[in-house]
């Protein structure tokens, strides 16, 4: 049986990546050790936390990122200013103004950079494997005699990762077959190329509960690790009381879900926006896991739910209270930064398994 055509999508802030390297690099690989390409975009300006790049934490990752880059299988990689970044902010975030506001003033800078990075990287990522896959003519076929010009494929499935998580490794299971069965199960073994599928290990349905203005989780319907999510037989309606909500985090899709996932995050957006401005009364687009649900609900993509296998760093002095650990779930919290390296994740990694505290699916 021949492998599947495999790439690894990293975008964003490369937060860690001089220290991760490694556990990336173990991670997204074949059972064999044949390493997954990687196309990435990076911002140069890297930060650690909301509060922090508000305060102007912010610290030039591009030395790193290029030492890091020695040890992984890039097939594109950029590094960039925020320039465009901002540029990017300043249009949308008008445009949501008027939408919202019914009113135009002029244009207004905004500082927005922290929202919109990470999808914007994401799509710039997404277009470098494209455009890779145009340019040495990746499974095109002759119009003439429909045979293909090479003996490369196209990429079967594409994998979103991130820098600032790291991964389960070998020694947290009981032998070697669970490992490479469970990382196959996650990123490889597909029921289907033709019909739109991803795997994920965060697929949760919610419902708004009005007397306490929060969202619950629904009781009615409950996803178990390795079952699906079809919105073919499902019966459920994505409305004002109801979401489904998706994390991102090590996703995988095959190719006929990919362009949904990693190309059309603003279409997505802007849909829902209108969606809640004519037909509801609070705001689900703001919630990122939720967008994320409406892109497999109005695409009726089939979501498989996986078995988690990351957990997030972060520094101690610099990071959202929710990441850090709880009584639930466990976050690699460096302490200072002489403890950041990855001998400190290794001893991490290996505390939380042995004392059986589970990764957070939705980071």
């Amino acid at each position: 049986m021949n492998k599947p055509k495999v790439a690894v999508l990293l975008f964003g802030q490369a937060r860690y990546i001089d220290i991760n390297y490694k556990s990336l690099r173990e991670e997204f690989c074949f059972e064999d050790g044949t390493q997954f390409d990687i196309f990435a975009h990076f911002w140069r300006n890297t930060g650690f936390s909301p509060k922090g790049e508000s305060d102007g934490l912010l610290y030039d990752y591009t030395e790193k990122i290029q030492r890091a880059k020695e040890h992984l299988n890039f097939k594109r990689l950029v590094i960039d200013d925020d320039n465009q970044l901002e540029e990017f902010c300043l249009h949308t975030e008008n445009v949501l103004r008027v939408l919202n506001k019914h009113t135009f003033s002029g244009t207004k800078n905004v500082t927005k950079n922290y929202k919109w990075g990470q999808h914007l990287s994401l799509l710039k990522a997404y277009n470098l494997l494209k455009g890779y896959e145009n340019k040495f003519n990746l499974g095109t076929s002759d119009p003439l005699t429909k045979e293909s010009r090479c003996n490369t494929q196209r990429y079967d499935v594409i994998i979103k990762g991130r820098t600032d998580f790291t991964y389960k490794n070998i020694n947290c299971f009981r032998n070697e077959e669970d490992y490479y069965t469970q990382k196959a199960d996650n990123y490889i073994n597909f029921p289907s190329n033709k019909e739109p599928v991803i795997k994920t290990c965060g697929v949760q349905f919610q419902q708004y509960n009005r007397l306490l203005e929060k969202w619950d989780n629904n009781p009615n319907i409950k996803i178990q690790k390795g079952n699906c999510v079809d919105f073919d037989k499902l019966n459920w309606k994505r409305d004002q009381d109801n979401i489904f909500r998706i994390a991102d985090i090590s996703l995988a899709a095959n190719r006929s879900a990919a362009v949904h996932f990693f190309a059309e995050h603003l279409n997505v957006f802007l849909h829902t926006v209108l969606n809640d401005y004519f037909n509801r009364d609070n705001k689900t687009y703001d919630r990122h896991d939720a967008v994320q649900g409406d892109v497999a609900y109005y695409n009726k993509i089939k979501v498989y739910k996986t078995i988690c296998r990351f957990f997030r760093l972060a520094r101690d002095w610099d990071c959202k209270v929710c990441w850090r650990n709880t009584n639930k779930n466990g976050t690699v919290v460096f302490p200072s930064l002489k403890q950041e390296s990855y001998e400190f994740i290794l001893t991490e990694i290996k505390r939380l398994c042995d004392i059986k505290k589970e990764p957070a699916p939705f980071g």
